[in-house]
C-alpha cells in the first residue's frame, strides 16, 4: 500500500459499450480523479498501461502535449489512489493487470477497515464504562 492513501469510490453507471476508452475513462471518474481531469488521467493510464516497462513523466509529457509538471500532478493523483506506482524514473501499473491492481486495492481497503473495526469496538467498550 503506498504510504499516502487516498481513494474516493463514486458510484457511476457502468457503460455498457464494449469500449477500452470508455472503460478507461469509467474506471478513472469511479475512482474520483475527477470528471473535469478523468480524460486528463485516462489518457495518462492508457499510455501506462500500454507501456511494458513503465513510462517516464518526460515521455508522457511529449505524447500528450502536456507540461512536465501538469503530467507529474495527474501521475501523482494516479498513485494517491493506488492504481500507479513510480520505480526510479518510471511509471507504471501498480501490478501485472488491472485486475490484479484493483485486487490489491481492495484488499487495501478491506486492512484498513479491519484496523477502523477494532477502533469501533475499543470506543464502544470504553463508552459502556462512563
Amino acid at each position: 500500500m503506498p504510504a499516502r492513501f487516498s481513494i474516493k469510490i463514486r458510484r457511476i453507471e457502468r457503460p455498457y459499450e464494449e469500449d477500452f476508452n470508455v472503460h478507461i475513462s469509467w474506471l478513472c471518474n469511479s475512482l474520483g480523479l475527477g470528471s473535469k481531469n478523468a480524460c486528463y488521467a485516462h489518457r495518462i493510464l492508457t499510455h501506462i498501461l500500454k507501456a511494458e516497462r513503465g513510462i517516464t513523466s518526460t515521455e508522457l509529457s511529449k505524447r500528450l502535449n502536456k507540461s512536465r509538471g501538469a503530467v507529474i500532478h495527474q501521475l501523482n493523483k494516479l498513485i494517491e489512489c493506488g492504481l500507479i506506482v513510480k520505480q526510479g524514473r518510471f511509471y507504471k501499473l501498480r501490478a501485472s493487470t488491472m485486475e490484479r491492481t484493483l485486487e490489491e486495492i481492495y484488499e487495501d481497503i478491506e486492512r484498513m477497515f479491519a484496523k477502523l473495526m477494532k477502533i469501533a469496538e475499543r470506543i464502544d467498550k470504553e463508552l459502556e464504562n462512563i
